[in-house]
């Protein structure tokens, strides 16, 4: 049993009240029409491209993430190795450098990208919790000793360091 307030019966209701179209013309002469191209497929092969020669190395050497939620856009931080590292060690003693990526989440969909480096035995120490002015901080080795410093990020203003 439908209610009066169902959208299916209101549906019905306002297109009763719709008055019928007026009576066509007559139909013209059939003609040749032009040949319509083919309308590509939304899900179809994939298509194997070739990429910058740079993206495939910065993805196979890639070691550690951090990402952070700034107020309009996400933030996120990519550790690349630049090798070769001493095998006897459990971490990498290489030199880093550091790749940040910024996006948005609304269309239009716009992306950022910086590098940062090259750091020696970089790691991740976090990120502030302003996220009005999003910072990094990357500690790394300098002349035998540990410094850590801070990478403000902006999306207009690019990477600042404090």
């Amino acid at each position: 049993m439908a209610r009066k307030n169902d959208s299916l019966v209101v549906l019905t209701a306002r297109l009763a009240d719709v008055p019928p179209p007026p009576a066509a013309a007559a139909p013209s002469p059939p003609t040749a029409a032009p040949p319509v191209a083919a309308a590509p497929r939304l899900y179809q092969q994939p298509v194997i491209t070739a990429t910058d020669a740079e993206l495939p190395e910065v993805l196979s050497l890639l070691d550690s993430t951090t990402t952070f939620q700034a107020d309009y856009y996400p933030i996120k931080a990519f550790r690349i190795c630049n090798g070769p590292t001493d095998t006897a060690r459990e971490y990498c003693n290489c030199s880093h450098y550091v790749y940040i990526a910024l996006n948005t989440d609304d269309l239009p969909y716009e992306c950022k990208g910086f590098r940062i480096g090259p750091f020696y035995e970089a790691r991740f120490k976090g990120w502030n919790s302003d996220k009005k002015n999003p910072a990094l901080r990357i500690e790394h080795e300098v002349g035998g000793r540990r410094k850590t410093d801070t990478f403000r990020i902006a999306w207009d203003g690019g990477i600042h360091q404090q």
